[in-house]
């Protein structure tokens, strides 16, 4: 009697030619047929789907018969499957053979990414460095030789690419930031940090401080998961600092108003614009002017840069009464 494996789905092949009798040809007859391949002949492929005793009887010339038999043991194939999570490009993936060997050992396994790379590790860690869909195989076998394989289909999606801007703005003014960010496809959403305080929009109008630059932080994220983060520092437009000089006078007198930039002005003031609270609007950093009455007048004086911003000062004057 013979023993044979046979890894489940397969075939093995089976019997050997006996030896002396009368007559070369003999007849042989298998039994059970119904998996063998071919059930009168001298050897025959088995293709059982559980342990099969198969019996052999030979018959010679002179009808003589003698009996032999082939234990076909069948051995379950692995169950083949892996664990992946679909994640962005430039991250790692991890692979993780789940495969079920039932009671066998494993004997051996393959790993094929997309043809790009291949590995022999159980758990296994590849970098995608780019968006797009690879088929992954996994080839394993147990410990007397069955083996099975499957694949399917990985996706690295597309990162997200942050891109923030601020339209040139002055401290102390709303500033426009718009968050530009590309992706090749998808959706995107974004969330600003602004001075410890998070912001979740596309674009938002934010006061300046009054600071020479805004640093910001974008981080945009697809429809997928996949982030990424900017930071960027915003230049803010100085705006000038000024003061006035003023003096009540006498009906009669002549009254100068002067303007003085104050230390925290750095561009140059390149005009200075007066409303002298009678009507009167002269230019210039300084301003001489005789009003035509007594009484209260509200000074006010805006001063402009080169980069078009501005400040404001104000302040009181009075013309007295001449004695009677």
């Amino acid at each position: 009697d013979d023993t044979a494996l046979v890894c489940k789905g397969d075939r093995v092949l089976i019997g050997d030619p006996v030896s002396g009798g009368t007559g070369i040809l003999k007849q042989y007859q298998w039994s059970p047929t119904d998996s063998m391949s071919r059930p009168t002949g001298v050897r025959s492929y088995a293709n059982p789907v559980v342990n099969t005793n198969y019996v052999v009887t030979v018959t010679d010339d002179e009808n003589c018969v003698v009996q032999d038999s082939t234990f076909v043991q069948v051995v379950d194939k692995p169950l083949v499957d892996f664990e992946v999570r679909d994640t962005c490009e430039d991250e790692l993936f991890q692979f993780t053979n789940t495969t079920d060997y039932g009671n066998l050992n494993r004997d051996s396994l393959f790993w094929d990414f997309g043809g790009f790379e291949t590995s022999q590790f159980n758990v296994t860690g590849v970098l995608v460095d780019s968006a797009h869909t690879f088929k992954t195989l996994l080839y394993t076998s147990n410990e007397v030789g069955c083996w099975d394989t499957i694949s399917k289909w990985v996706t690295a999606f597309p990162r997200p690419v942050a891109i923030a801007n601020m339209l040139p703005a002055c401290e102390g003014d709303s500033a426009s930031l718009m968050a530009l960010s590309q992706i090749g496809s998808g959706n995107i959403s974004h969330q600003w940090t602004i001075e410890t305080q998070n912001y979740s929009a596309d674009s938002l109008r934010y006061l300046l401080p009054f600071s020479q630059e805004l640093i910001t932080e974008l981080r945009a994220t697809s429809d997928r998961g996949c982030t990424d983060l900017r930071t960027d520092t915003f230049a803010i437009l100085d705006k000038p600092e000024v003061s006035i000089s003023l003096a009540d006078r006498c009906f009669g007198d002549s009254n100068t108003f002067a303007a003085y930039t104050q230390v925290g002005t750095i561009d140059s003031v390149t005009s200075y614009q007066w409303d002298l609270g009678d009507g009167s609007t002269p230019l210039g950093a300084t301003a001489s002017h005789l009003y035509a009455d007594t009484g209260s007048y509200q000074i006010q004086l805006v001063a402009l840069n080169a980069q078009a911003c501005s400040d404001t000062a104000t302040g009181l004057v009075s013309i007295h009464e001449l004695p009677m």
